[in-house]
């Protein structure tokens, strides 16, 4: 017999204020949202959307990896797609370029309590160094 997961969504409309949303989260159990993105070429995406339980919870400006959530619960599509939205447009679009040329990754560090982010945003960058040699093929 196949389980069927409960997916975290919010007690409120989606249509709420961002802000109200990450509330609502909080008053669940949740501290913040941890976004991971990765990117390059011409194009970027997030690669996941983790809840982060408030036990995980550091000092401000100090988290556990996206990773230490050990069985992480699935966001409800609509919400991932709001938080997804939401990211790109006030956030990771304002970033240093990571989704062009050699592009970059990162984590997404949302506080569900005051709305506040942070970011351990990375560049990638492609070092080119020429070595000329001359000469002649014998036979």
């Amino acid at each position: 017999m196949e389980t069927i997961q409960e997916k975290l969504n919010v007690t409120i409309p989606l249509d709420s204020g961002f802000s109200h949303i990450l509330f609502n989260l909080a008053a669940q159990g949740y501290s913040h949202i941890c976004v991971i993105y990765d990117g390059s070429g011409d194009s970027g995406d997030i690669e996941d959307i983790i809840a982060m339980p408030r036990d995980l919870k550091k000092s401000k400006n100090q988290h556990n990896s996206c990773y230490d959530v050990v069985n992480p619960i699935k966001l409800d599509k609509d919400l991932y797609d709001l938080i997804v939205d939401q990211t790109y447009t006030k956030v990771l679009s304002h970033l240093q370029d990571w989704c062009n040329n050699d592009g970059g990754y990162g984590q997404l560090y949302i506080s569900t309590e005051d709305s506040s982010y942070d970011s351990y945003h990375y560049t990638r960058y492609t070092e080119s160094n020429s070595h000329p040699s001359d000469g002649q093929i014998g036979d």
